[in-house]
């Protein structure tokens, strides 16, 4: 399990480095554990997608996925302007830890429900971002990666 959360934490933060501005890492960060997660399902699953024996899992193997949620915690503070800009440490970690739930959910019914007729899986990223930022879609959608590859539920490319 060590391995899969390095892996996905490597991707995001490999997803991040060319970034110009707090956002665009946050961005980045979030399009890159979306993918991911769709892109690799039966890992994604293994890491978060339910209850293992605790005689299978050492207690310290989902250590290494609090770096994910710390990232992104950082980065959303980071991205973040105004009012929310200012909040206190502990909200500033409440909000990243909501952003990651989001991310968790969109990725969890993306893969779990291929019939429903989805929107594109990186306006979903977009529209998910600008309600966690307060910055309009239109400034996010720019900033994602382009040829990300998810094939969404069922083969959908992103439908």
């Amino acid at each position: 399990m060590r391995l899969r959360y390095e892996e996905l934490a490597r991707l995001m933060d490999e997803a991040a480095r060319p970034a110009a501005s707090p956002l665009a890492d946050l961005v980045a960060r979030c399009a890159a554990y979306v993918h991911w997660g769709v892109d690799q399902r039966g890992h994604y699953r293994t890491l978060f997608g339910g209850r293992m024996p605790a005689d299978l899992v050492p207690g310290t193997a989902h250590g290494a996925g609090a770096e994910l949620l710390g990232a992104v915690v950082a980065s959303l503070a980071a991205a973040t302007t105004g009012e929310r800009k200012r909040c206190a440490a502990d909200q500033q970690w409440q909000a990243g830890l909501m952003l990651w739930t989001a991310l968790h959910g969109l990725v969890s019914l993306y893969n779990d429900h291929g019939a429903i007729p989805w929107p594109p899986l990186d306006g979903l990223i977009t529209d998910l971002i600008s309600l966690h930022t307060g910055r309009p879609a239109a400034e996010i959608e720019v900033l994602l990666p382009q040829g990300e590859g998810a094939s969404g539920p069922a083969g959908l490319q992103g439908a």
